[in-house]
């Protein structure tokens, strides 16, 4: 069992059930691989690293994709890849420990993201309200979506990849559909 705390410490329980710090630089993002393998992490200082969870080792560890906080990571649905918001989108190869690629958001940090299932397609909600569909192998987005007024602070792709849901800090929820791009 894992857990972080608000101060970005985390924290493992041994098999006596007495818990354990996992020495990390200040931790400002977690996820679970969605193969359920690996602890993810993201840092303060722009890094990743990843922990089995089976066997408490270290996968990788101190990979720098940015300059600046990694605040939200994103697994994608196969538990090879891995979405990483801090100032840009940084896509993560778990399997090889390395950057697939990098979108650049001309200062428009990304706050919230999402992959839809099925496709090699994800998308990025921003600080400027905007949306964005990205083809993974494209340097542009495929789509921009318009309709909110404040930042974009939550984003959900339904399991069939049709539909997508987006909130914004204002309060405001909206419901959009994927179907033409297919």
């Amino acid at each position: 069992v894992f857990l972080l705390s608000q101060e970005g410490t985390l924290w493992r329980m041994k098999p006596d059930r007495s818990w354990e710090i996992i020495p990390l630089d200040y931790v400002t993002s977690a996820a679970i691989s969605a193969d359920q393998k690996l602890l993810l992490t993201g840092h303060r200082d722009g890094c990743l690293s990843g922990i089995h969870i089976e066997n408490r080792q270290v996968a990788f560890t101190g990979q720098t994709i940015s300059q600046s906080p990694v605040h939200r990571l994103v697994p994608h649905h196969n538990g090879e890849m891995l979405m990483a918001l801090s100032e840009n989108t940084v896509i993560f190869n778990l399997a090889q420990s390395s950057i697939s690629a990098t979108r650049d958001h001309d200062s428009d940090t990304p706050l919230a993201g999402a992959w839809v299932p099925g496709q090699r397609f994800f998308i990025t909600g921003h600080k400027s309200t905007s949306l964005f569909l990205w083809e993974m192998t494209a340097d542009k987005p495929a789509r921009e979506f318009f309709g909110h007024d404040e930042e974009i602070s939550a984003l959900v792709v339904s399991p069939d990849g049709h539909h997508f849901a987006t909130g914004d800090t204002g309060g405001n929820v909206r419901l959009w559909a994927l179907d033409w791009v297919w």
